[in-house]
């Protein structure tokens, strides 16, 4: 009978931590160094085969940059893994050290954020993921086995033997304490029964202070970013030309010209709270042309002025790695010629005025770049001196925008975005024989199209 449960309980013992794995979930990292990649293949294939839930690492990152915090420090792991209800994190990296692969695989708890285990090992590029997969889970596995300390809770009565019968309990006197202190840490008020030892106050303050911690992480962890400003260089074309047009008419190109962007989005609920208020904000973005000028069919020289900008209602929906964007709102955009006497730029000026509603998203993709995408389609409601009576008063025109790019970030605070963007106003001039631009100096067009191209450089920081 005793060698049957000696058995059993070497049998327990040898199980515990395959038992205790059963319910772990687990983040394996992105490894870094030669043969990273089959290094952690062969992590995933050795938690797989003791029953480890695995949690793609994109979805860790994602969780981590809509809740403002870094997965390479111990509160920002904490975050993490009480949204995700992680119990560790896995990192890894590899070295080539004369011939031979060296490899470093460290486990951090999601309870505290701390390193809870740590493996390393050396062998030849043939042998290394046999190597990790024969030694690596005896070295980790008591990091899946340990549990998280339990929060405020006050230790359980010990129950007496069977054998033995329940003691009376005595009455106490209150005896007046010596020293003052003692009384706060042997809590005489409470009535303990004999053979138990008294709780610990200091211990239950501690973990009360734990679980408040906690709490007011997991309000944090809720709140994702709520300000994004994205400042640049814009180098930019344009150019304008006519649709059926009779002789007289002249088009207008511009080269690669210089211009300064600046765009905002601004979520004010997000300061303060989670939830789908946090998601609703501002979208704010302005341009201006810098330096640039122009010449006209008589070789004379005009300067150039133009500027963009534009405010609306911005929502988002953050999805894993994912970021979808809905946008509506006013928009100008304006480009003019400076003339100086009777000089005539023969191009006229145009202000567009219109209503903008689009949509964007962003792709987390490889890592922490992203590629994001956007377009809009633009309502026009006016377009400036070009739909004036001396040019084409029966004006009408919508527009349309697209943009793609890619982010590169350097820290959760600042990534750099390199972007390519169209913008196309296209016109209906509608001409009729009694305009004074027809009468006077016969314009006549059935149409026109207005391109812009541009390429964009700048710095995006996230707050």
């Amino acid at each position: 009978m005793h060698t049957r449960a000696i058995s059993l309980v070497c049998v327990l013992v040898l199980a515990a931590p395959a038992l205790a794995s059963a319910d772990a979930r687990v983040v394996v990292g992105d490894f870094k160094g030669p043969n990273a990649k089959q290094v952690r293949s062969a992590v995933v294939d050795v938690l797989e085969e003791h029953g480890v839930e695995l949690v793609p690492p994109q979805k860790a990152q994602s969780t981590a940059r809509t809740s403002g915090a870094e997965l390479d420090t111990e509160s920002g792991r904490v975050r993490v893994a009480k949204k995700l209800h992680l119990q560790a994190f896995i990192e890894g990296t590899t070295k080539a050290v004369k011939r031979r692969i060296q490899v470093r695989i460290t486990v951090f708890g999601g309870f505290d954020g701390m390193q809870a285990s740590e493996f390393s090992t050396t062998a030849s590029k043939a042998a290394v993921t046999r190597d990790v997969k024969n030694k690596l889970w005896n070295a980790i596995s008591p990091a899946f086995a340990e549990e998280a300390p339990a929060v405020a809770q006050a230790p359980e009565p010990e129950r007496p033997a069977r054998s033995a019968p329940a003691p009376k309990p005595v009455p106490v006197k209150p005896v007046a304490p010596a020293k003052p202190a003692r009384v706060a840490e042997s809590n005489l008020d409470d009535e303990t029964p004999p053979g138990i030892a008294p709780r610990e106050s200091r211990h239950v303050e501690a973990e009360t202070s734990l679980a408040e911690q906690a709490d007011q992480g997991e309000d944090s962890a809720d709140r994702p970013s709520p300000l994004d400003v994205g400042i640049g260089a814009r180098l930019g074309t344009r150019a304008f030309g006519y649709n059926e047009s009779l002789p007289g008419l002249r088009p207008y190109s511009l080269g690669f010209s210089p211009s300064i962007s600046l765009r905002a989005h601004w979520y004010p609920a997000a300061h303060a709270m989670g939830g789908v208020l946090a998601h609703l904000g501002l979208d704010l973005r302005g341009e201006f042309l810098v330096g640039v000028s122009s010449k006209n069919s008589d070789g004379q020289k005009f300067s150039n002025s133009s500027h963009a900008f534009g405010v609306g209602l911005r929502a988002r929906i953050p999805i894993d790695n994912v970021e979808i964007g809905a946008v509506a709102g006013f928009g100008q955009h304006a480009f003019g010629f400076g003339t100086s006497g009777k000089v005539d730029p023969d191009v006229p000026d145009v202000t567009y005025n219109f209503i903008r509603a689009g949509l964007d998203g962003r792709w987390q993709f490889a890592g922490p770049l992203s590629l994001k995408l956007a377009a809009a389609y633009l309502v026009g409601l006016s377009q400036g001196e070009i739909s004036e009576k001396a040019w084409f008063p029966h004006t009408k025109g919508n527009g349309f925008e697209a943009e793609i790019g890619l982010l590169i970030p350097t820290s959760r605070l600042l990534a750099f975005e390199l972007a390519f963007a169209m913008q196309r106003y296209f016109l209906s001039l509608n001409p009729e024989p009694k305009d004074p631009g027809v009468v006077g100096t016969g314009r006549v067009a059935g149409g026109a199209l207005d391109q812009y191209w541009s390429t964009r450089l700048g710095l995006v920081l996230t707050f």
